[in-house]
């Protein structure tokens, strides 16, 4: 039977300065119980982009840390000073494993002012 986990949070607060990369979101601990098992993360993200900004890229990483292995990178073009909301869906094979973390950052491209992260919306389904 799978699990299944799911999370909103508005007014995040979260700024995204000019182009580096920033951890938006930590999701829970999740846990698989076989060696084929896999983890779905679907989900949207609305952001606010700072002056200058051609394109954000949401990236999906193991961890909790924007040093961690990139599950997925969702590249999208954006105009600067917009409003915009990027929908994802990844599926992470992972096998069996015990309390693994993701965490979602954005990554503002040719920023050069601040942008923010404003909401979240999150289902973690673990197979």
């Amino acid at each position: 039977m799978p699990t299944i986990w799911s999370g909103f949070r508005d007014a995040l607060g979260v700024t995204l300065p000019t182009t580096t990369e920033t951890l938006v979101f930590t999701l829970p601990p999740v846990s698989t119980t076989s060696r084929g098992a896999s983890i779905s993360i679907s989900g949207f993200i609305k952001l606010t982009t700072g002056a200058g900004t051609t394109a954000v890229q949401l990236r999906i990483r193991r961890g909790t840390t924007v040093t961690g292995t990139v599950v997925v990178m969702v590249p999208v073009s954006v105009q600067a000073g917009a409003q915009v909301t990027i929908p994802f869906t990844v599926q992470d094979a992972i096998g069996e494993v015990a309390g693994q973390r993701y965490v979602i950052t954005l990554q503002q491209v040719g920023a050069t002012g601040n942008g923010s992260a404003d909401t979240v919306g999150v289902v973690i389904i673990a197979e």
